[in-house]
């Protein structure tokens, strides 16, 4: 059974909604465990996972350019895609295994600094 907030959600925009809740000393840890922090805010990509990932690694070898790293911190899943995300295949077609979301540094750096 969905929480009273979730069912308002659905509601309202007329679709199920299933937010990731993060306490802020957790969103913080996530963005202080970003491997490569000095990336530009918009060609680095964090998917925030509901549970663990388990991403097929075969798919993603052969989606990722050569220039793309991903690396998996605890529930977080990092794409930095220097060429941008928009172009990337990865970031595109990126199977988890989890139900995610997915923000960019930039992103998360405004909602920390919110808190």
């Amino acid at each position: 059974m969905r929480p009273r907030w979730q069912k308002t959600l659905a509601d309202y925009f007329g679709f199920a909604v299933d937010p990731l809740v993060m306490a802020d000393g957790n969103l913080r840890d996530t963005l202080a465990k970003c491997p490569d922090p000095d990336a530009a805010g918009n060609r680095m990509l964090a998917y925030l996972c509901f549970d663990e990932p388990s991403p097929d690694m075969d798919r993603v070898a052969a989606l990722k350019a050569l220039s793309e790293t991903l690396t998996i911190v605890g529930n977080t899943v990092w794409l930095h895609a220097p060429d941008g995300i928009g172009s990337s295949k990865l970031a595109n077609a990126l199977d988890l295994g989890v139900p995610s979301t997915a923000r960019n540094l930039n992103t998360l750096r405004k909602v920390v600094a919110m808190l």
